[in-house]
């Protein structure tokens, strides 16, 4: 008895300094949020009051072709143009703009003109291009843009496949559009390549190469219903696939990565348990991890068969309190970047 008072308290300290290396040794995450009320400032303040915590990424969509009918990207007309007075709201509740660039026309899908690799290796976009770089510049502060995202999927119409795109001028694409945002000089936007979560891989003929990429990320969905998939089981294979496609002699492990759609269903399994348990072993497993950013959308209001990813979905408010909870972790609450 005498021998076991004497080292409990020993080994709950050396448990205790175990785990507190292990914390500081692993960076912690910053969570975002990709919200139905993109544009919508106060709806910040609102995940802050329902989550408990202020998400340090914030979702900004913005289409290339969405110009209000006209023939050039005017500032307050539609969402073509850089979000300037957006981004010094969100910067002022410390959250950066993470914003997902579609080369697209909203009322024109089926158009080539924005779509198009070709359009834009040709430099037809060059002007848009630099003007939305230079308010970008002119803000001054960082800004993630996941641009052209999951080119390897179909549905899309800048998807590869579409429009002659192919692997090849995608590549050279988004390596003259990053060549145009860098000869304004704005250093502070960011480029993330995000494919769609392809688990046969086959990443490598549409990367840019680690000079024109600043993130990489995956989208993380777990649709639910007849099949259920944990989120370590949706990106195992593909993280290490993002770790190979990006490495380096400098940098083995890749370039750093965003978790740019993480998501389920509450359809088929239990939701809160695939929050809690799934962020946890993100964070446990994959070091370099940046950032995992909720899609809090009901995606089932637009496209018949999608599902209501929504924080609030069950009704029974189970997913938003696990989110919550993991939300007040440390672990869970950095800054970005």
């Amino acid at each position: 008895m005498r021998r076991t008072l004497i080292l409990a308290p020993v080994a709950t300290l050396v448990l205790t300094l175990l785990a507190t290396a292990s914390v500081a040794a692993r960076s912690p995450v910053a969570l975002g949020i990709s919200s139905e009320r993109s544009r919508d400032v106060t709806a910040v303040n609102d995940y802050k009051a329902s989550t408990g915590s202020k998400p340090s990424l914030w979702t900004i969509w913005s289409d290339w072709g969405d110009r209000g009918g006209r023939a050039n990207c005017v500032k307050g007309v539609g969402t073509c143009g850089f979000p300037t007075e957006l981004a010094n709201k969100l910067r002022q509740r410390g959250v950066t703009p993470f914003i997902w660039w579609q080369p697209n026309d909203p009322a024109n899908p089926g158009s080539s003109l924005y779509a198009s690799y070709q359009n834009m290796i040709r430099g037809k976009h060059d002007t848009y291009i630099r003007d939305w770089a230079k308010a970008a510049k002119a803000f001054g502060r960082p800004v993630v843009v996941r641009f052209a995202h999951e080119m390897n999927g179909t549905w899309f119409p800048w998807s590869i496949g579409n429009h002659g795109n192919t692997p090849g001028n995608f590549v050279k694409a988004w390596r003259h559009v990053v060549n145009e945002v860098r000869a304004v000089g704005a250093r502070n936007v960011k480029f993330l390549w995000s494919p769609y979560n392809a688990e046969s891989g086959g990443y490598a003929p549409f990367y840019p190469g680690n000079a024109y990429v600043d993130y990489v990320g995956v989208t993380s969905l777990n649709w639910g219903n007849e099949r259920w998939r944990w989120l370590p089981d949706l990106l195992s294979r593909p993280m290490n696939v993002l770790r190979n496609v990006s490495r380096s002699s400098g940098n083995p492990m890749g370039k750093p990565v965003i978790l740019p759609e993480v998501g389920s269903n509450h359809f088929g399994g239990p939701k809160a348990d695939w929050i809690r348990t799934g962020y946890t072993q993100v964070y446990k497993r994959w070091p370099t991890v940046r950032a995992m950013v909720y899609l809090d959308y009901n995606t089932a209001a637009i496209t018949e068969g999608q599902p209501d990813w929504r924080l609030v979905m069950p009704e029974d408010g189970s997913a938003l309190r696990a989110y919550r909870s993991v939300a007040g972790w440390p672990t869970f609450q950095a800054s970005f970047p």
